[in-house]
């Protein structure tokens, strides 16, 4: 059973490489990347309104406390980032205060995401049309307004890039290596370590890669003592910088120690978010509830399932991957995240890892079924590949427009009205997304950073 009913070799159209085709599968997911810009462009006018939000204040505030250096060693909240400080704090300087170039660097770095996503498709079997559908919709998906528009996001769209590139980096050289290899060990042991130094749920990066080694039906050429050193080099970084967070951080995390009580809580979150996500957002449905999420959570189980009975190899052990990294999120959520409510879940910021994690699923089942269906006519499942990733992409990027407007009044020129042009704004309570930082002090950091 299997791929081998719909004609494998059809499906995935893997024909005997050439130069031309390998070089395009290395240099055409950058198409895409490009593609993904174009929100951005689109959209320029109101982005560049966009001023320091929320935690965007708190970070500046304690670089003008105790300098660049110290804040970057510092906990901040329940995270350990000192490769997204250095990163943030070198853009504040870098662009004298302009609030522009973090804005930018989210969007490139999320472009280069979506390049990255689409060479480990391809690399691992994915077929072309899978592919497009998968990258349009990441790249372009509005639901990534939160994600995109507020600076404090890199730490997420970094801790992905690190997770991308050592998967990619895993997958090329995992076939060549039996034991001990310096470069390709170290070169792992960095990536797993940056992703975990750059967002706290970076640590599922190391972690994810480490089970989907260690499972039998998943391994590829990994074998015996190599699959075992691997495993243990990717789970020693996640694991030192989550001893950190234990142990230096404040958050929920706390309470799992001591035995907590909202221990059901903290599951019926991660189970909210997990069902949810981000199929509530791309099917644009408003009910939500026990009963949806019921419904939605059997559906992706579904989904998941038929695609990893139906697939094989190197494509199995990435959706894999994908699944174990969305359980992981829906895990570390929960934990972190079930006293905001359940409707939370479905916030935006989360969709970024969901979409990730969740699409493959889709773009496969996506090819498979029309390659069931139109298996002697490659013309027909052309266009409506083509058909269906142009209509998908409309869909999901369609309330740009509208979104950055909103956000840039939020976000931008309210902030700016009360801090440049109110004569006697509010002392406290008035700042947004930070209501707990005095006016006066706002007004001090805008001076001493040249924010504008």
């Amino acid at each position: 059973m299997g791929l081998d009913l719909l004609g494998k070799a059809k499906f995935f159209a893997m024909t005997s490489p050439t130069g031309s085709r390998v070089a395009f599968d290395r240099h055409g997911p950058w198409l895409f990347a490009l593609l993904s810009l174009v929100p951005f462009i689109w959209c320029r006018p109101h982005f560049a309104q966009l001023f320091w939000f929320g935690d965007d204040w708190d970070l500046l505030d304690q670089i003008s406390r105790i300098g660049l250096w110290r804040w970057t060693w510092t906990i901040f909240a329940e995270n350990f980032v000192p490769v997204f400080k250095l990163g943030w704090g070198a853009l504040v300087f870098a662009g004298g205060g302009s609030y522009f170039p973090m804005i930018a660097a989210l969007w490139l770095t999320h472009a280069l995401n979506v390049a990255l996503l689409g060479q480990l498709l391809r690399q691992e079997g994915f077929g072309w049309g899978a592919t497009a559908l998968v990258l349009t919709v990441f790249g372009l998906a509005s639901v990534n307004i939160e994600t995109l528009a507020w600076s404090v996001q890199w730490s997420a769209i970094l801790a992905i890039t690190f997770f991308l590139l050592a998967v990619r980096w895993q997958a090329r050289h995992e076939a060549a290596v039996r034991s001990w290899n310096w470069r390709v060990h170290g070169v792992l042991t960095v990536l797993v370590a940056a992703s975990a130094l750059s967002f706290s749920r970076g640590i599922l990066t190391g972690a994810a890669l480490a089970v989907v080694s260690l499972v039998p039906v998943a391994a590829g050429p990994w074998q015996g003592r190599a699959r075992w050193l691997t495993a243990g080099i990717c789970l020693l970084p996640g694991v030192v910088v989550a001893g950190l967070i234990f142990a230096l951080a404040t958050g929920n995390h706390q309470q799992l120690a001591s035995g907590s009580a909202q221990f059901g809580r903290m599951i019926q979150f991660g189970l909210y978010y997990f069902s949810l996500n981000p199929l509530h957002h791309l099917l644009e449905m408003s009910a939500w509830g026990p009963a949806t999420a019921i419904c939605l959570g059997l559906l992706k189980l579904l989904l998941v399932g038929w695609c990893l009975l139906h697939s094989s190899g190197r494509t199995r052990h990435l959706l894999l991957l994908f699944l174990v990294l969305d359980l992981g999120n829906a895990a570390l959520l929960g934990v972190g995240r079930y006293h905001t409510g359940l409707e939370a879940s479905m916030g935006s910021r989360y969709h970024y890892n969901a979409l990730l994690c969740t699409l493959p699923f889709v773009g496969y089942w996506f090819e498979a079924m029309l390659a069931f269906a139109l298996r002697n006519q490659p013309v027909w499942r052309a266009g409506l590949t083509v058909l269906v990733v142009v209509l998908a992409s409309w869909r999901v990027a369609r309330n740009w427009e509208k979104d950055a407007r909103q956000w840039a009044t939020w976000r931008g020129t309210n902030t700016r009205a009360l801090l440049f042009h109110d004569s006697h704004p509010p002392e406290a309570g008035a700042l947004p997304g930070i209501p707990s930082m005095k006016t006066e002090r706002a007004k001090e950091l805008v001076a001493e950073f040249h924010l504008h």
